[in-house]
């Protein structure tokens, strides 16, 4: 990976501050043109090459997506791989694409008809909805890789507690008398 250093911490930087803050992307594509405004101004023609939108920003860290995307239809909700979408659009001759999901295939007493809804049209090319996924490996790897983990797990049993005031789902009766069997002599659950 090649990134100019005279610029790579600044992107970090950024890119840390929007993972910390939790910002939407509008906000830090505002951050990244406004720091190609000041470094043109302070550094001259030396920073034209500064990314001024988050996808060039990306790009010249090398981070990448790690995003599924489908296309959902906006009926029966049948989600389409994205890519096989894309791939139809570029084959097909006809300029809309439609749903051919069947509710009850196998069913005798109903009638089979396909979905029929509007995926995407040619002239627009591109999905009516995208519905964006991380495979749950995904989502608790990086769930246990988050720094003090095991200690974010003990925190709700060191928090603070009032007296007759319900904070916390852990404040309620059921998290505190809740048993591992239906036996009243059985250890807590929790």
């Amino acid at each position: 990976m090649t990134i100019d250093d005279k610029f790579s911490w600044i992107l970090l930087w950024i890119m840390t501050f929007r993972k910390k803050f939790n910002l939407p992307e509008t906000a830090t594509e505002s951050q990244l043109k406004f720091m190609k405004i000041v470094l043109k101004e302070i550094g001259g023609d030396i920073y034209d090459s500064f990314p001024d939108s988050l996808y060039l920003a990306r790009i010249q860290l090398g981070l990448k997506d790690r995003f599924y995307s489908f296309v959902p239809c906006p009926k029966c909700h049948k989600l389409y791989n994205k890519t096989d979408i894309d791939k139809i659009q570029k084959n097909d001759s006809i300029g809309i694409i439609r749903c051919s999901h069947i509710e009850f295939p196998n069913s005798a007493s109903r009638r089979t008809k396909s979905c029929q809804m509007v995926l995407a049209e040619r002239e627009v090319k591109k999905p009516e909805l995208i519905y964006p996924f991380v495979p749950i490996h995904q989502q608790l790897e990086t769930l246990y890789r988050r720094p003090h983990f095991e200690r974010l797990l003990q925190h709700w049993s060191n928090r603070r507690q009032f007296d007759n005031i319900l904070t916390n789902i852990y404040d309620g009766q059921i998290w505190k008398t809740f048993r591992e069997t239906d036996d009243e002599n059985s250890a807590k659950f929790f």
